[in-house]
């Protein structure tokens, strides 16, 4: 009943599925530093000084901002992080590298032996457009993996999935529902100018829902 009706069901979205999109629509207006009265008040009052990406979940979180934390293993694989002048993304803890962030790739380590701040932003290790780290062996994979990426001129940006992409309330709905493959006889339940009773009849009967006399035997009910 919950799926989209090209896949067999009826539109109805889930309520459920419908909420945690809604809360990484916020999510994703934090990740991106949307500039806005909420967000600016979020980064001062809640997240303080941590980055986004791993403020902790503790007791004191309201179950709001506590629900907005956790959407942020779903949030991850849906945003693009692209690096320009780097004065926006946190070098360690935003997820411009590889998909990932390099303090979840490497470890906490990395920062302690690199020297570099933890609150560095990209653009410390940016010199003249190009990249520019410490000669360090523990940053040398680091350092071969950002060779091959771009520095094009500008400020920093995230796209939702991909460049030039706008989020959508109905695609971060698609990602919490199951996915059924298509079906071929949408078109003949749900169509332009049709009679609800008859739509749901007909789907009734594509899904072999009827409550026939034969069905309610085999149950007992009649």
């Amino acid at each position: 009943v919950c799926c989209p009706k090209d896949v067999g069901g009826m539109g109805i979205k889930d309520s459920r599925a419908w909420n945690r999109a809604a809360i990484m629509k916020i999510g994703w207006d934090m990740c991106r530093r949307k500039d806005s009265v909420w967000t600016k008040w979020c980064n001062v009052v809640l997240l303080k000084d941590y980055n986004f990406w791993v403020a902790p979940v503790t007791r004191a979180c309201s179950w709001s901002w506590r629900n907005i934390l956790q959407i942020r293993k779903f949030l991850i694989h849906k945003v693009l992080y692209e690096v320009k002048n780097g004065n926006t993304f946190s070098l360690w803890f935003d997820p411009w590298f590889l998909g990932a962030s390099i303090a979840d790739l490497y470890g906490m380590r990395v920062i302690q032996v690199s020297g570099i701040p933890r609150n560095a932003k990209i653009s410390s290790v940016i010199r003249v457009g190009r990249w520019d780290w410490p000669i360090l062996r523990v940053l040398t994979e680091i350092i071969n993996s950002t060779a091959v990426i771009h520095l094009p001129t500008g400020s920093d940006k995230v796209h939702w999935r991909r460049k030039d992409d706008i989020f959508s309330l109905h695609e971060a709905w698609m990602a919490f529902i199951p996915q059924y493959p298509a079906v071929s006889w949408t078109h003949m339940a749900w169509f332009p100018r049709r009679i609800p009773k008859h739509s749901f009849c007909f789907w009734l009967t594509f899904r072999d829902a009827h409550k026939t006399l034969d069905k309610l035997y085999r149950v007992g009910v009649v």
